[in-house]
């Protein structure tokens, strides 16, 4: 769910991709 929620965000702001992208690696191994 957090992931998705990620990539829409991401999305929004395609400038902050590279680090929407980044956090949502992080979430994901935690």
């Amino acid at each position: 769910y957090i992931v998705f929620n990620c990539a829409i965000k991401s999305a929004g702001n395609i400038s902050m991709q590279s680090l929407s992208v980044s956090s949502c690696k992080l979430f994901l191994i935690c």
